[in-house]
């Protein structure tokens, strides 16, 4: 009995060393990559789901990803709060104010302490020192207006006096200050201001979802390279299997394994590249997103079936007039040309305003226990500081350069869309190329093959691994061609200002 355990024993030991063995040697020859593919195709472990999660996101979840999570676009709104209470104090110029002021005050007389010379010391106590202390209190209000006119009109009273008291003053500029095109000039640039800053926000929003656009059809563009080189690794194995075959069928020399090998090899090694690369991809797309979580993205089958040719987006005849009219009201770069102009036009009107004389009416009325009113007319001129003629000349000089510059941007805009337009024909004409010339390198590997296999004289296996990399380059060059196609979309949409109404 003893025997036959022994025996069944060392059966299980020559079937655990035949087979586990033999296949632990063959998984690990054979390289990395593969692992690393299983797992990008596979649910990951537990120990994996510590580290990382694996998210499915298409390019719209991408964008608003993008968008909620990314720091400089949260500092730009936090930036907006501010900007908006800046516009609200602005506004404020015309409205009244008023401040109101209490006191309360008490004195007294040190005189009949100041006499040490008197032999005679005055029988006083506490209660006649605090009859001797006088107490007062007042509560005056001011209110202060301004009107566009640039009419200051101020009034104070003291509600607590003993008789009433009201203080009215009315001082209206003649010259200097006076019109409501000088007094909402701060008003004005505020507005101006804060729809820049609004413009300013909308650049940099405009700008992320365009680097994150891209960025994501970058690993879209490393995810299926991956893809094909795995697929041309495999087919390379499976023809080095039937070159063996047939070597040791005697059918072709031993000679031809060894370019078959260096072959699969190749392919192994770019594989290799092709998962650093998808690395790479994943790596740039987190930062972009902005996050402190690890996150393994990956993108949807369908979202990499759109780039079929039958979804792709068709050049219809785009019509640059229309392009040029959306730019013209939408692109934030533009807008903001415009405000720059219109900004130091306000400023030229402020400097002209300043070298004009100050003269002033000043009119104030007093109501107590009589009424007193005075009228008097002020004259103010600085002679002698040549500050505000640099200023007004300085202010010229801007205007000429912000209208250069608006000139500038807006031939910018006009070249930018014929540029767009031109690059989405010409990358449209190159992906029809792309995925014929894939077809074919494809038709010329099958027939290649099959020679060989047969045979046939002048096919050797080098002609069959050189097909193998021209198929490989030929998808590779379509994918990166169609990647190229949506980015000059991508940029036609950005050039012409619709970014934020499509996202």
């Amino acid at each position: 009995m003893n025997q036959v355990k022994r025996s069944l024993s060392l059966k299980i030991l020559l079937l655990l060393v035949t087979g586990i063995i033999p296949n632990l040697v063959i998984e690990t020859s054979v390289l990395s990559q593969d692992k690393i593919q299983n797992t990008v195709n596979a649910k990951p472990q537990k120990r994996d789901r510590d580290r990382s999660k694996t998210v499915v996101l298409k390019l719209p979840d991408l964008v608003q990803l993008v968008v909620q999570n990314n720091r400089e676009l949260k500092n730009n709104s936090l930036n907006r709060i501010i900007a908006t209470q800046e516009l609200e104090e602005a506004e404020s110029k015309f409205s009244p104010t008023i401040t109101p002021s209490f006191s309360v005050s008490a004195d007294r007389s040190l005189e009949s302490s100041s006499n040490f010379d008197s032999t005679e010391v005055e029988d006083s106590s506490d209660f006649d020192d605090f009859n001797d202390t006088n107490f007062s209190r007042s509560l005056q209000i001011g209110a202060d207006l301004l009107t566009p006119l640039g009419t200051d009109i101020s009034l104070t009273t003291d509600p607590l006096a003993d008789f009433d008291v009201l203080g009215l003053q009315i001082r209206q500029p003649l010259m200097r200050g006076a019109g409501t095109k000088v007094n909402r000039v701060s008003v004005q640039s505020a507005r101006l201001n804060n729809t820049s800053q609004m413009l300013e926000r909308q650049q940099s929003l405009v700008d992320k979802i365009v680097e994150a656009i891209k960025a994501y059809r970058t690993l879209i563009l490393a995810q299926e390279s991956v893809k094909i080189q795995r697929n041309s690794l495999q087919s390379r194995r499976k023809d080095l299997e039937a070159q063996t075959a047939l070597v040791e069928a005697g059918r072709r020399a031993r000679v031809d394994l060894v370019q078959q090998k260096a072959s699969v090899a190749e392919a192994e090694r770019q594989l290799l590249n092709t998962f650093n690369e998808l690395a790479q991809a994943k790596s740039d797309l987190l930062n972009i997103i902005d996050t402190n979580k690890t996150l393994d993205i990956v993108v949807p089958d369908e979202s990499i079936e759109a780039l079929t040719n039958e979804n792709l987006p068709q050049p219809v005849k785009l019509s640059k007039e229309n392009l040029l009219q959306k730019a013209y009201a939408q692109r934030p770069d533009y807008l903001q040309a415009k405000i720059d102009v219109n900004t130091t036009r306000l400023d030229l009107i402020e400097q002209r305003d300043n070298l004009r004389w100050q003269l002033d009416t000043v009119s104030s009325i007093d109501v107590g226990d009589d009424i007193r009113a005075s009228a008097a007319l002020e004259f103010t001129q600085t002679f002698g500081d040549k500050s505000p003629k640099t200023a007004l000349l300085s202010s010229r000089v801007n205007l000429l350069q912000q209208r250069s510059n608006l000139e500038e941007t807006k031939q910018t805009v006009a070249v930018e869309i014929s540029d767009r337009i031109r690059d989405i024909n010409s990358n449209f004409a190159q992906v029809q190329e792309a995925r014929q010339a894939t077809k074919l390198a494809q038709e010329r590997l099958k027939v290649v093959r099959e020679l060989y296999l047969r045979g046939r004289d002048g096919i050797g296996i080098f002609e069959v691994t050189s097909q193998q990399d021209e198929v490989v380059a030929a998808q590779n060059t379509e994918l990166n061609i169609v990647i190229d196609y949506l980015n000059a979309w991508t940029d036609l949409e950005q050039s012409s200002g619709m970014t934020l109404n499509i996202w």
